[in-house]
């Protein structure tokens, strides 16, 4: 992949590097190039994975819940019955975490559905036994609720193809991190996530005419429904967003994805229904020491009517919450930041101590982006 070295933003369309999900889940064929060109330190930090068995009919099930919560009369009162507030954008729902003074509109009309998906039941932690108690799923009484017909198994079926990616690509990417430097364990990431798991998310985000008068004056010609952000976890699954009218419909609409480089140029990327992006977040950035780029991306809609809502699912695939978040190879923090020649796309030092534990790392991120 060529080089642009330019430390301003522009934009530049680009296609995304798509593989077939039976060559991601082949151990033994050589994905070097993809990966290097895909998750490098010259790549985007995304690959696209097409052709995965069952994935279109799961992704369109489970994000029919979203326009569903979106046409209760009282959505926001009604689904707080489902919110966990001391882990709020962790598990459960949750809804108005962001300041709209610093946010954009899409964050602000932003809902949230959290919930593992190997571990249903309880998460096991050393360190901390009240998180098992606290980590519990929450999942909708679908006897009492009947919008919710469904939804757990729905959820957890999405979650499993999505799951199913980073699983697959953790091999490839044990064997890219030896290649390039023989100090990490051929096996490194995959005994660190040998107890691994996977937090799912199905966001709704509201209609425009929802918001106050006041606030959609102000941003009527500017809705980005996800701001520039990183995610926290080592890998992200991120399936493309469906829009629905008040009647449950579907409009179509191109939202394109929107990358940065480490160079600061913003690339417009497109991917279909049917094919997932994968990418890759801060925490494997560290632990890779700056070998696999963590992805700054938003995402950004044509104008669309006042009245249509957006529906996305995500996954995040996670080490065990006592996971010591350090490089692999023996690097300090420091030598990491030092190999962005931009310093501040992935600079972490708010989130980030040497000896910090997963847990702690995902809490003090969160709580920063959605203070």
């Amino acid at each position: 992949m060529k080089c642009i070295s330019k430390r301003f933003s522009t934009k530049i369309k680009k296609e995304l590097i798509r593989i077939d999900y039976k060559d991601l889940c082949n151990p033994n064929k050589d994905l070097t190039n993809i990966i290097h060109d895909s998750f490098g330190t010259e790549g985007l930090g995304c690959l696209v994975v097409k052709n995965i068995p069952g994935y279109l009919e799961s992704r369109n099930k489970i994000m029919d819940y979203s326009a569903k919560i979106c046409a209760l009369k009282d959505p926001i009162e009604y689904m707080k019955q489902y919110e966990k507030p001391n882990i709020k954008r962790q598990i459960g729902w949750s809804y108005g975490l962001s300041n709209p003074e610093k946010k954009k509109i899409g964050d602000i009309l932003q809902g949230a559905f959290n919930n593992r998906v190997l571990n249903d039941t309880k998460i096991n932690n050393p360190r901390d036994p009240n998180t098992e108690e606290e980590f519990r799923n929450v999942w909708p009484n679908e006897e009492k609720d009947p919008i919710f017909k469904g939804y757990k198994e729905n959820f957890l079926n999405m979650g499993r193809h999505m799951y199913s990616l980073p699983l697959a690509a953790i091999h490839h990417l044990d064997k890219y991190l030896h290649h390039l430097d023989s100090k990490f364990n051929p096996h490194y990431l995959k005994n660190l996530m040998s107890s691994f798991d996977s937090q799912s998310t199905l966001m709704a985000y509201f209609p425009f005419n929802s918001l106050p008068e006041h606030i959609k004056e102000e941003n009527r010609k500017n809705i980005d429904w996800i701001s520039w952000h990183r995610d926290f976890s080592c890998l992200t699954s991120l399936a493309r967003a469906k829009h629905f009218t008040p009647d449950g419909k579907e409009y179509k609409t191109n939202g394109a994805l929107l990358i940065k480089d480490r160079y600061g140029v913003e690339h417009e990327c497109e991917y279909d229904d049917d094919e997932v992006a994968l990418q890759i977040g801060d925490a494997l950035y560290i632990l890779s020491a700056g070998n696999l780029i963590a992805t700054p991306h938003a995402v950004k809609t044509q104008q669309v009517p006042d009245d249509v809502m957006r529906a996305q699912y995500v996954s995040f695939f996670d080490p065990r919450p006592e996971q010591i978040i350090k490089p692999g190879n023996g690097e300090t923090i420091n030598d990491v930041y030092n190999k962005d020649p931009t310093r501040g796309l992935h600079s972490m030092e708010e989130e980030y101590k040497a000896g910090l534990q997963y847990q702690d790392f995902i809490v003090k991120g969160v709580g920063n982006f959605f203070q």
